[in-house]
């Protein structure tokens, strides 16, 4: 639609994290796709992530999982950044595969304009949903897993929230 409006292409193109985790075998369809934008249009990438976590930790036979906090039954926030927890096992999980595509833009020379954990301080999203000091726990520890752990060096990270509070 823009492009056939103006006969230009804008500058930035966001893509979402939204269906990369929950799966054995990492799929590079997106971002190949941001390569490609990235080399041949010379675009600006940028990356969000609806993250979906369990929709309930305590009851197994219970399948799903999503990113809204009033769809998700139990899933502990202050677990999550706590070693040993069921809750760190999942978020660990999505982390290793978060960074292999983060790694693979790094690879292929794109920097990202990286939004993760946005619009916390609204509540709607399970990582906003148990206040802003475990949200900045998560924060501190994505940060620190992406850019020491992994070496995502790539990555311009975006704070995107309402309230100054919330700032990690």
């Amino acid at each position: 639609m823009y492009y056939n409006t103006t006969g230009d292409m804008p500058a930035i193109m966001s893509f979402d994290f939204l269906y990369a985790q929950g799966t054995d075998t990492p799929d590079y369809t997106q971002i190949e796709e941001a390569i490609k934008w990235h080399n041949e249009q010379n675009g600006i990438v940028a990356f969000c992530w609806h993250w979906k976590v369990p929709v309930d930790m305590s009851d197994k036979s219970v399948k799903g999982t999503a990113f809204y906090s009033d769809e998700i039954r139990d899933f502990s926030l202050e677990k999550a950044v706590t070693p040993g927890t069921d809750e760190y096992k999942v978020i660990i999980k999505d982390i290793d595969t978060i960074a292999l595509y983060l790694q693979r833009l790094e690879t292929a020379g794109v920097p990202v304009i990286w939004r993760p954990l946005h619009e916390a301080s609204g509540g709607w999203f399970w990582w906003g949903a148990q206040g802003p000091d475990a949200y900045k726990k998560l924060w501190k520890y994505l940060y620190n897993e992406l850019t020491n752990t992994y070496g995502c060096n790539n990555l311009i990270w975006v704070y995107n929230g309402q309230s100054a509070d919330w700032y990690p």
